[in-house]
């Protein structure tokens, strides 16, 4: 999870500051609704791996590793994610969104 106000996948985790955000940019009744889904991956590790990598907080850190490193982590990350797989089948990601919604504060007649 991201810490404090920086940008990414997750800079919308929490709920309370998507609220503010909203709120402050002049937006009404603003509704924020959880739904838990899962992302079905195909059985295919290099890619699977490389979706946390690019998206998550840790991915500048990556970059900026020696070859070495990066393929420790990269291996270290298959085999966290090897419990969601099934060989020949794919991965079984599970993963929540939120459903966000607002009115605007603006009316059209000016």
């Amino acid at each position: 999870m991201p810490v404090g106000d920086e940008p990414g996948p997750f800079a919308f985790a929490d709920p309370a500051r998507a609220a503010r955000l909203l709120t402050a940019a002049g937006f009404t009744d603003i509704g924020i609704h959880p739904y838990d889904v899962t992302l079905d991956a195909p059985d295919d590790p290099a890619v699977v791996t490389e979706w946390p990598i690019e998206m998550g907080p840790a991915g500048a850190a990556y970059r900026d590793a020696e070859p070495t490193t990066q393929e420790q982590a990269r291996a270290g990350l298959g085999r966290l994610l090897e419990r969601f797989r099934t060989a020949g089948t794919g991965y079984r990601l599970a993963t929540g969104l939120w459903l966000i919604t607002a009115r605007s504060g603006r009316t059209s007649a000016q």
